[in-house]
This record gives structure tokens, sequence and C-alpha cells, in this order.
């Protein structure tokens, strides 16, 4: 027992990719739900949309948004799907030009604010740590009623 977890760790440490990176999967048969909570499961105040843009254009108001259940296939139907390093440091336009080039999927990422979802266009050049702090930060739940708690009645 002691030497197959020794192997299992050693195995662990060859492969291991630094703190701050996580391979991430794009499978075909991938809804739009499920690379969301994917991602969300690394950067909670972050959300990942995915567009109908086939020719990488700017994203606009008129552009169409996917539904949670449409298959990544259904997107691109040259999905092969395939890997990629998702870092800390990586910016919001490097994450949304590498999902375009290398899936062909149009995304862009929206940062928590509160309880509405703010589009990171004037922010785009922040780290996705830096963005999801900065979420967190101004989502703080904390309710408007305990900043007035020490303030004596009538003032």
């Amino acid at each position: 027992m002691f030497r197959t977890f020794a192997v299992l760790y050693f195995a662990a440490q060859i492969g291991e990719t630094p703190m701050n990176t996580v391979r991430f999967q794009i499978e075909k048969y991938a809804s739009v739900k499920e690379i969301q909570e994917k991602f969300s499961g690394f950067y909670p105040y972050l959300q990942v949309n995915f567009f109908m843009n086939r020719d990488g254009r700017k994203i606009n108001s008129q552009t169409v948004v996917y539904s949670p259940e449409v298959k990544m296939m259904d997107i691109n139907s040259n999905l092969i799907g395939g890997e990629f390093n998702l870092r800390d440091e990586m910016t919001v336009s490097e994450l949304e030009k590498l999902l375009f080039d290398q899936f062909g999927l149009s995304v862009q990422v929206s940062r928590r604010s509160g309880n509405i979802w703010l589009k990171t266009n004037m922010t785009n050049n922040w780290a996705l740590k830096e963005q999801n702090e900065h979420g967190r930060v101004i989502s703080n739940d904390t309710p408007f009623t305990t900043a007035f708690r020490n303030v004596p009645f009538g003032c």
C-alpha cells in the first residue's frame, strides 16, 4: 500500500503544473452550462458567455448569446476538443482570443458586481485572478443596515 501511494505521489509531482495554472478541457459534447460551471469553479466572480460570432468580429449588443443547453459542437461543428492552460495571470483578452483561435468559440467574460454581471470590456487587460478578486470585493454581501448599526436613531 505504501509503495502504491509513493508511486502515485511521484507521478503527480512529475506532471505538476504551477499552483496558479490548471489544465482546462473543452470537449465537443460539453454544454455551455458545463463549461460555465467549470470556469466559475475556478473563478466564482467571473462568468464566461458564448456568442454566435463566426468571423471573430467584436461582440456587441446585437450578437446572439447561446443558451446553457447548447453543446460546443453545435457552436463550432469543426471543434475536436482539447485543453489549454488556464492561468491566474492570463488576461481576459488573452483568454477570449485563445478560445477563439484554438477552438473557434466566441466568448466574453463578465465580472460579478453585487447582483449583476458587468462586461469586462474596459478591464480586458486585467488578469483573471485580479478580475475575480475585484468581483469578490465589489460583491461583498454585507447588508446595508450593518453600516449604520452604531449610529443613534434620529441622527
